[in-house]
């Protein structure tokens, strides 16, 4: 157990940026069905963890990627504990200037996600919290 919060702690100090942390921190037992974006050629494997954890009522987190007009913005998806809430996370990087850099989670939005409804087709997958979100 003191192995497992030692490795925990060490990937939440040195992870990538905010919106990794939060995933991280939210979701510390949750199945990592990884990080993608739209024409990596595992994105089809990324999507069905997601279908397969969120169909099975576990815990998972996952990163998709996208290109916004000045930077790439993120998105995470997190369920942080079996049977419970899915959680949108929003991240645009920008929002990390020197003034807030102290905080651990800059640039991240919590967006709740009630009622979620989960449609994949092929390689997409489409989350409708009462906005649909396709990835």
């Amino acid at each position: 157990m003191i192995v497992l919060t030692v490795l925990w702690m060490w990937s939440f100090a040195f992870a990538a940026d905010s919106l990794e942390r939060r995933l991280l921190d939210v979701g510390k037992g949750a199945m990592d069905c990884g990080r993608t974006h739209q024409g990596e050629k595992d994105h089809r494997a990324v999507v069905q963890c997601v279908e397969k954890q969120f169909r099975d009522g576990q815990p998972f987190r996952v990163r998709f990627d996208d290109a916004c007009i000045d930077t790439i913005c993120s998105w995470g998806i997190i369920r942080g504990e079996a049977g419970g809430a899915i959680e949108m996370i929003g991240f645009d990087p920008k929002a990390c200037d020197p003034a807030n850099d102290t905080d651990v989670w800059c640039g991240t939005k919590s967006v709740p996600c009630e009622q979620p409804k989960l449609i994949v087709k092929g390689d997409k997958l489409k989350l409708s919290c009462g906005q649909d979100y396709i990835f």
